[in-house]
């Protein structure tokens, strides 16, 4: 109990140097609904290989084979795919969004790129305008953390990405008719138009003291995720389309307010740094039950999925 209250005073007290620094005047926020090819189909392309607690697809079996033997001591593999692996499979791709196979294999060099140095540079430097705020996520910090896990087998990621890369290409349009059809009923227009004015961003401003680190809060909708809500990055999340509008709400009211909490700003700091690299995840959940505990104040909740889902109770 003591450790987490220490955590916490670290939490606070970087959020109150932050306060100092910060100016009163209004910002202008986009939340935005919008659909992502590739998050839905790495979802579906997992379920095929049967890495996502189901029966792989006789058809994909061959890949299921190959690329559970690359990933096997990386926890990439069926009956369910984990690990670090989906640092560079699932997020870094999905955040950044190809639109194309093209784009996807400049996405998958730069990851790769970003395994063998431990920089984001090429990423940056390939999309420099969807990347512009992934330091603020990729810190040093948390890179140490995600290549602590990877340890010596760094060849191995890369190996296992690259067996990923090709998968991907082949199912590339074989889902593309898939995907349009569970998407098109998804009713983007009216949903986007009732965030139009949304004053969420602008609520958890007054709540937090400091004013929400970016400009738009995106959402991107997925048909094959079981998953409510999930990360993709910075200012990204992944919602699943068979949930409903309530859900959509809470989701942004939650995920949005976990954002305004400094990440980069903490690796900066000595001792939050140290926090961070030894106990990274009850950092999170400390962060997660502060957002909790203040966005009742934005949104009336009769039963909190994420405390519950989370087990922050």
């Amino acid at each position: 109990m003591i450790k987490k209250i220490l955590y916490l005073i670290t939490v606070l007290t970087i959020i109150s140097c932050n306060n100092a620094n910060k100016t009163s005047m209004v910002k202008e926020y986009e939340i935005i609904i919008e659909p992502n090819y590739y998050v839905s189909l790495n979802w579906w392309g997992l379920k095929q290989l049967g890495f996502w607690g189901n029966d792989p697809n006789p058809e994909y079996l061959h890949w299921s084979n190959k690329l559970s033997e690359a990933g096997d001591d990386l926890r990439f593999k069926a009956p369910l795919a984990g690990g670090p692996l989906f640092t560079f499979i699932f997020q870094i791709p999905g955040y950044i969004g190809p639109e194309n196979v093209d784009d996807f294999e400049i996405i998958i060099e730069g990851c790769v790129g970003f395994i063998r140095t431990g920089s984001i540079e090429k990423l940056k430097a390939d999309w420099p305008e969807e990347t512009k705020y992934l330091e603020k996520w990729y810190n040093h910090v948390y890179i140490d953390i995600i290549f602590n896990e990877i340890g010596e087998e760094k060849e191995d990621v890369i190996k296992t990405l690259e067996i990923w890369k090709d998968y991907i290409k082949l199912i590339w349009d074989q889902y593309l008719p898939i995907y349009n059809k569970k998407i098109e009923e998804y009713p983007f227009d009216s949903i986007n138009a009732y965030y139009k004015n949304s004053t969420i961003l602008l609520q958890w401003d007054s709540i937090m003291g400091v004013q929400y680190p970016y400009e738009k809060f995106i959402v991107c909708i997925c048909p094959e995720n079981n998953t409510l809500a999930s990360s993709l990055g910075p200012e990204k999340i992944v919602f699943g389309a068979r949930y409903s509008k309530d859900y959509l709400e809470h989701s942004i009211v939650h995920e949005s307010g976990v954002r305004y909490f400094p990440f980069d700003e903490f690796a900066s700091r000595k001792e939050a740094a140290e926090i961070m690299k030894v106990d990274y995840e009850n950092l999170l959940r400390i962060i997660e039950t502060e957002v909790c505990f203040r966005k009742h104040e934005i949104i009336k909740i009769d039963k909190d999925i994420f405390l519950y889902g989370m087990h922050l109770e």
